[in-house]
């Protein structure tokens, strides 16, 4: 009978062979390339000044992109908040419908509908409630806007801001939010929709302390929710918004490659930055210390996250340690000058990051940006010599006191061809490709490009990222910079 069930699926289970060998093939080769990373963060044993607990009335506001952020970042954090008298509310960005194979497991289904992936999203949201009471955060005090898991970066960009052209989530098939309990009812999946649901929150509250991702998170979620917070804090300030100017911002990190090291409930030891951010200096690191009785609720805290296998994953129990790990990151400036000559605005780590370590010709060291008249000069500049198979890329958000000062540009270069588009005064426009000019010199990915800012604005955030075809090899920080006047 076996015999027979052989030849009769022969086929099959080839393709589970080759299937199973494949990914075991996949396996050991990212551990091979993951080796000298993970050991370097191993490594990384920095002795860290403490980061201030809250005070008694203050108020405390953490975003988080999906369900168990804010447990994983600001577990202990909570907890000492809350027993100090502080007011603590948290902001999910998502609602975490994924991944499939929950789906698949709780549906009992290998051909999950749309409304399944919702149901997802709500069991992942009880998930939060009832480790948010656990910790002492009462469930009122939560709020989920309903934006999609896996797209925020894609609604940061120009061509997604609008909400003539919202992203599709490919898993609840929705341009808006289908969740009953979104703040803004069937919200819009587009960038300006999440930004003015983002200030709302913040007016409303008027928070002493935000928390947020930190901006070298390299999850596609991560990243733009601390860029959609500060442009947020910018645009309010400018606004005269006294908490937006006078708050304090902290930024926890969730994912970064073979971090954090060692991986697992590791309770005795302390909650380190990865070596490579860590060498970069761009980020004041500090410790918020947590007694035992704190690691343990927050590694229980964590246990609440079922569809996540918070009770037994690797990595989210990882982040059950002695400390919170908070980051906070200098204030940076940019002249309102029609003439700026060349000059740092970004640093980035390099060598740590996978992908950026197996191609030096495309990870990204420094970005340089100067200005002269009505013209820039955006300047890439990578570990080793810029090869003409890797796509740079650069964006640039700009505002000021309204949205219509608001401008959104992106540019994209490979060797001398050049793209660019940008949205300004509600109107997306493709830039004419003769007043763009790209070429490499070296180390040096270079563009000229029309100076996208306007005279009026108030802040600018900047950011870069390389690919090679479709593959994401790299990218910096949105590092945001105050227009000073003189």
């Amino acid at each position: 009978m076996l015999r027979r069930f052989v030849r009769r699926h022969r086929w099959l289970i080839g393709a589970v062979v080759l299937v199973l060998v494949g990914v075991a093939a996949a396996l050991i080769r990212s551990a091979i390339q993951t080796r000298p990373i993970y050991d370097l963060n191993l490594r990384s044993r920095p002795h860290l000044p403490p980061a201030p607990a809250p005070k008694p009335g203050e108020k405390v506001l953490i975003f988080a992109p999906h369900e168990d952020d804010e447990t994983l970042g600001c577990g202990g954090c909570i907890q000492q908040a809350v027993r100090a008298g502080a007011k603590v509310k948290v902001v999910l960005m998502t609602n975490g419908e994924y991944p499939e194979i929950d789906v698949v497991l709780y549906e009992e289904t290998l051909r999950p509908r749309p409304a399944a992936f919702v149901r997802l999203g709500y069991m992942r949201q009880q998930e939060t409630l009832r480790a948010m009471r656990y910790l002492g955060v009462p469930s009122g005090a939560v709020t989920f806007l309903g934006y999609p898991n896996g797209y925020l970066d894609r609604m940061w960009s120009p061509a997604h801001w609008l909400p003539e052209n919202p992203v599709r989530s490919v898993r609840t098939r929705a341009m808006r939010s289908p969740y009953r309990n979104s703040m803004t009812p069937g919200a819009i999946y587009c960038g300006q929709s999440l930004l003015r649901d983002v200030e709302t929150v913040l007016r409303r509250d008027g928070p002493d302390i935000v928390i947020t991702p930190h901006p070298n998170d390299i999850h596609v979620d991560h990243w733009p929710t601390y860029a959609f917070v500060r442009f947020a804090l910018a645009e309010l300030a400018t606004q005269k918004e006294d908490f937006a100017a006078n708050c304090r911002v902290y930024t926890y990190l969730v994912h970064r490659d073979a971090w954090p090291a060692p991986r697992g409930y590791h309770p005795e030891l302390e909650l380190v930055p990865p070596a490579g951010l860590l060498a970069a200096r761009q980020t004041d690191w500090r410790a918020l210390w947590l007694t035992r009785g704190q690691i343990a609720r927050k590694h229980k805290a964590i246990a609440f996250y079922r569809t996540q296998a918070g009770g037994f994953d690797r990595l989210l129990l990882s982040f059950a340690r002695r400390d919170d790990l908070f980051g906070l990151l200098p204030a940076h400036t940019w002249p309102a000058a029609p003439a700026v000559p060349n000059r740092l605005v970004v640093t980035d780590p390099t060598a740590d990051l996978i992908a950026a370590r197996r191609n030096p010709d495309a990870d990204i060291g420094f970005v340089s940006l100067a200005r002269q008249l009505d013209r820039m000069t955006v300047t890439v500049t990578t570990r080793e010599d810029a090869s003409d198979d890797t796509g740079y890329h650069v964006s640039v958000h700009s505002g000021g006191a309204s949205a219509g000062e608001r401008v959104i540009a992106q540019y994209n270069w490979r060797e001398i061809e050049a793209t660019g588009s940008i949205l300004r005064a509600g109107v997306l426009r493709r830039m004419p490709p003769q007043s763009l000019k790209a070429r490499i010199n070296g180390k040096r990915a270079i563009l000229e490009a029309p100076w996208p800012v306007p005279n009026h604005a108030s802040f600018l955030l900047i950011r870069a990222w390389t690919t090679k075809g479709s593959r994401l090899i790299d990218q910096t920080a949105a590092t945001g910079l105050t227009i000073e006047r003189r």
